[in-house]
């Protein structure tokens, strides 16, 4: 069956016939590519050797390119992996550099960001599967597609004192003295 990224699909029957075994599917360039999150889902990683049970999130993110690619990304809520829960959180707006989140979760499904994309290949049962994966999620700024959450935006410079002109006086207030610095 041919990949066709505006098909739903169709519902069959429990005791339908089936026969379709997969097949190929686009694998995009590695790249840097706007994303927008189609959808995610919370699940939970039951642990391994390298990382304790923890909860999960599934995202599922639907590529800005003309083929409709759909990306699945996990983030586990891990402080091991925290680091990677951020940048996304950072790349669709929602966390400002340097400032805790309470993540929104519900906000997610629109929101919209950019990756870098690489393409992953990996053996499972003597069968090699090649498939695109996030690299790196970028932070949110003026190159970054409008998002659907707040935008963090840098607050104005802030202008510096004038300078102290000359015949200065230094005065006292309250114990503090005022002078040149």
């Amino acid at each position: 069956m041919a990949y066709d990224k505006n098909s739903k699909g169709e519902s069959f029957d429990w005791n339908d016939e089936i026969s379709d075994e997969g097949g190929e599917y686009p694998i995009l360039e590695p790249g840097d590519y706007d994303f927008t999150v189609e959808a995610f889902t919370r699940k939970r990683f039951n642990g391994s050797d390298k990382m304790c049970a923890c909860n999960q999130v599934v995202l599922k993110l639907r590529i800005d390119c003309p083929e409709g690619v759909v990306v699945e990304d996990n983030l586990f809520l891990n402080r091991k992996t925290e680091w990677k829960v951020s940048q996304f959180f950072l790349a669709i707006g929602q966390k400002r550099p340097g400032v805790p989140l309470r993540p929104n979760w519900d906000a997610l499904p629109g929101a919209r960001g950019r990756c870098r994309l690489c393409v992953e290949k990996r053996e499972y049962q003597g069968k090699e599967y090649v498939n695109n994966k996030v690299d790196k999620y970028y932070p949110a700024d003026s190159t970054t597609t409008q998002q659907s959450a707040p935008t963090y935006q840098k607050p104005p410079a802030q202008q510096s004192a004038p300078a102290p002109q000359q015949g200065y006086q230094q005065t006292t207030m309250g114990g503090w003295t005022a002078g040149k610095f």
